[in-house]
C-alpha cells in the first residue's frame, strides 16, 4: 500500500516559522495614519507592519 500525499502547503522549517505574536494599542489618529500608510503602500497589513518594525529595529541596531 502506498502512502497518500498530504494536501496543503508543506511545513516550513522551524527557523522560518512565525509563531510569536506582537500586539499594541493605538489611538484613533494613530490608527488612521497607519491605515493610510498601508493603503498608500498597497501591501497587506501584516506585511507592512512586519516590514516597518524590522526596518526600525535594523536602523536602531
Amino acid at each position: 500500500m502506498t502512502k497518500r500525499k498530504k494536501m496543503g502547503r508543506p511545513k516550513l522549517p522551524p527557523s522560518q516559522t512565525r509563531s510569536i505574536m506582537l500586539s499594541t494599542r493605538v489611538n484613533r489618529a494613530e490608527h488612521k495614519a497607519i491605515q493610510e500608510a498601508i493603503k498608500a503602500a498597497d501591501e497587506d497589513k501584516t506585511v507592512w507592519l512586519r516590514n516597518a518594525l524590522l526596518k526600525m529595529a535594523n536602523d536602531c541596531a
